[in-house]
C-alpha cells in the first residue's frame, strides 16, 4: 500500500502529535503514545540511537508503522513496530527471516537486518538501508554494473531454487481462479485447460518469491535501488511471479504498456539487450507464451491480495486487466 507520511522532531513526537488519533485513523491496533516512548527507550538503551538524539524522523502509516531515523554519514535506520501477538508481529518475524536468508545473495539491493526483538508490548524489526522514494520502471531498466546483476538474479531466482525450507506445493491455480468473479472465473477455467496452464506450472522448479515486488516496495537510493517489505516472502513459489508483479505494477495495469515492454525485451539487439532479456532467458520464457504468463501470475497475484485483504483498488485493477486480457488475441 501507499504510505501516508508525517515528519517531526523527536522532541515533539510524544507531545505535539495526537498519536492515538493518528494510529486509529491508520487502522492499526497500536497503543499510541505508549508505543512512541517504548520504541525510543528501546533504541537508545540498545545504542541504536544516541541518548541525546533529537533529529527529524519520518513516520509512515500503512499496514504497519515504519520509523525512519536519519543518522550521520548518510546512514539511516528503519524500524517497523507491531503489537506482540498480532498478525503484523508475525509478518515482522517472517520479514526478518527473509532478510536474514537473502542478504548474502542480494546485499546490494535489500536492507540489512540489524535486529528483530520485542519488549513486553511490541515487536521491533530494525533495518539499515531503507529508502522510501518514488521510482519507475525506467529507473530499474537503467541499472548498471553490480546492482543490475543483483536485480536480474533476484528476478530470475536462479540462485534460490529449492533454497526455501518450506516445501509447500506451488499454489493451486484452479483454487486461485475461484476467487475471481463468476464470469471471469468461468473463462479462465476454460483457458487454463485449453492452454495446459496447470501442467506448465507443475513442471516448474520451486523458487521462493518476494511476493509483493511492486514499485511501491522499491525505493531509489544514491547508489541505485533498494527492495524492501519482504513479509510475503515464500508464500508463492512460482518462478517469474516477482518479474510479472514488477511489470504489471510498473505499467499501472495497462495492457498496451505491457505489450510495448514485451516487444522491447525480445528485440534482437546484441550490442545493448533489454535489461530484462537475461531474466526471461534464465526463466525460459518464450515470447508467444508471455501473455499467458501475465494472466497466470495476475490470477495468483489477485488471489494473494484477496487473502491478505488488500484494498479494493488493487483487486479491481487486477480484475480490470484480466477482463482486458480476456479479449486479447494470441495471434
Amino acid at each position: 500500500p501507499q504510505f501516508s507520511k508525517t515528519n517531526c522532531s523527536m522532541a515533539k513526537m510524544a507531545t505535539s502529535l495526537d498519536w492515538d488519533r493518528c494510529l486509529v485513523n491508520a487502522n492499526l491496533p497500536l497503543l499510541g503514545t505508549q508505543m512512541i516512548s517504548s520504541i525510543l527507550q528501546y533504541l537508545k538503551t540498545n545504542k541504536y540511537l544516541p541518548s541525546d538524539y533529537d533529529e527529524n524522523v519520518n513516520v509512515y502509516f500503512g499496514h504497519s508503522i515504519i520509523f525512519h531515523f536519519f543518522l550521520p554519514e548518510k546512514r539511516s535506520l528503519a524500524v517497523k513496530v507491531a503489537n506482540n501477538g498480532s498478525t503484523n508481529a508475525n509478518s515482522l518475524k517472517a520479514e526478518a527471516a527473509a532478510l536474514s536468508e537473502n542478504f548474502a545473495l542480494y546485499g546490494g539491493i535489500i536492507p540489512q537486518l540489524i535486529r528483530f526483538d520485542s519488549d513486553k508490548d511490541f515487536s521491533f524489526l530494525i533495518m539499515e538501508g531503507i529508502a522510501i522514494a518514488r521510482i519507475n520502471l525506467a529507473d530499474i531498466f537503467s541499472l548498471s554494473g553490480n546492482q543490475a546483476n543483483i536485480m536480474q538474479r533476484l528476478l530470475s531466482g536462479e540462485d534460490r531454487i529449492n533454497s526455501h525450507e518450506n516445501k509447500t506445493p506451488i499454489i493451486n491455480l484452479m483454487s486461485a481462479i475461484e476467487t475471481l468473479p463468476d464470469e471471469l472465473s468461468c473463462h479462465y477455467k476454460r483457458i487454463m485447460v485449453e492452454r495446459k496452464w496447470q501442467e506448465y506450472i507443475q513442471d516448474l522448479p520451486s523458487i521462493s518469491q518476494h511476493g509483493d515486488l511492486g514499485l511501491t516496495n522499491i525505493g531509489k537510493t544514491p547508489d541505485g535501488i533498494i527492495v524492501f517489505d519482504w513479509e510475503d516472502y515464500g508464500i508463492i513459489n512460482v518462478p517469474g511471479f516477482d518479474l510479472f508483479t514488477l511489470l504489471i505494477s510498473g505499467c499501472h495495469f495497462k495492457l498496451d504498456r505491457l505489450k510495448n515492454i514485451i516487444n522491447d525485451i525480445y528485440q534482437k539487439n546484441e550490442t545493448q539487450p533489454h535489461f530484462l532479456a537475461p531474466v526471461v532467458t534464465q526463466l525460459n520464457i518464450d515470447q508467444q507464451y508471455f501473455i499467458d504468463l501475465i494472466m497466470i501470475n495476475l490470477i495468483l497475484f489477485h488471489d494473494l491480495k484477496c487473502k491478505l485483504s488488500y484494498s479494493d483498488d488493487v483487486i479491481n485493477d487486477c480484475r480490470n486487466l484480466l477482463e482486458e486480457l480476456n479479449s486479447h488475441s494470441f495471434s
